[in-house]
């Protein structure tokens, strides 16, 4: 079911040719005011919830609000493996 219906942002639409191969559908449950000029963006990927921090800059553009369909982008390097393989739990 569309949230949105008819309401699109080219920034939110599926994303093509990119580096990036972990793209994850998700809907934003908030947009909130973070530290300093970071906003904090908590997600619900298929019902589990992905916290994100993202410009002021970025979100005056994007204008994310909850019940938006959106797309996160997680890059591999951003997992260290020493941080889950000792242990298989993230520190």
């Amino acid at each position: 079911v569309d949230p949105l219906p008819g309401l699109r942002h080219p920034d939110l639409d599926p994303p093509g040719r990119l580096s990036v191969r972990n793209i994850l559908p998700a809907i934003i449950v908030s947009a909130a005011e973070g530290e300093g000029h970071m906003v904090d963006v908590i997600l619900d990927c298929g019902g589990t919830r992905l916290w994100a921090q993202i410009s002021r800059h970025a979100q005056d553009d994007l204008a994310l609000a909850p019940g938006m369909a959106v797309h996160a982008l997680i890059k591999a390097v951003t997992v260290a493996r020493g941080d889950v393989a000792e242990t298989g739990e993230c520190r």
